[in-house]
């Protein structure tokens, strides 16, 4: 079984390390960026663990979900030759994307990042459709 540990990156010139999620399956491995960074102050000396409760929780949050996503697919880590770590991230990465793919989100969070002219026309168009998507 694939295992998933924390893990940190080299110092940059900022005196800050990433934190890396490590997936590990026989002799294979893959990092997952957090997007977690945390000065050398936060990491324990001797257990080599985050002291800010907030960016560990955000880590071991993160963690537990992709340990949650990879019991679902399970089996097919157990029972399949050719699946390496890298298959094991990709696999959890389009799990991950499936599940939160919703057009009025995704259309939301489009007009939001662009600045169009027509941005307002856009709106009004996806608030109406939304409206008779509901009723």
């Amino acid at each position: 079984m694939a295992t998933i540990t924390t893990e940190f990156g080299k110092l940059s010139s900022k005196g800050q390390r990433a934190v890396y999620l490590r997936v590990r399956d026989k002799k294979t491995e893959k990092r997952i960026a957090t997007g977690v960074k945390v000065d050398e102050s936060e990491i324990s000396p001797r257990t080599k663990k985050i002291k800010n409760f907030e960016k560990a929780q955000t880590v071991e949050k993160l963690r537990m979900e992709l340990m949650y996503k990879m019991t679902s697919i399970a089996p097919e880590i157990n029972y399949s030759a050719n699946m390496d770590a890298a298959r094991i991230v990709s696999t959890l990465i389009m799990q991950e994307k499936t599940e939160s793919l919703d057009f009025f989100t995704f259309a939301e969070d489009w007009i939001s990042k662009n600045s169009l002219k027509s941005t307002k026309n856009y709106k009004c168009t996806l608030s109406c459709s939304h409206q008779l998507c509901l009723s």
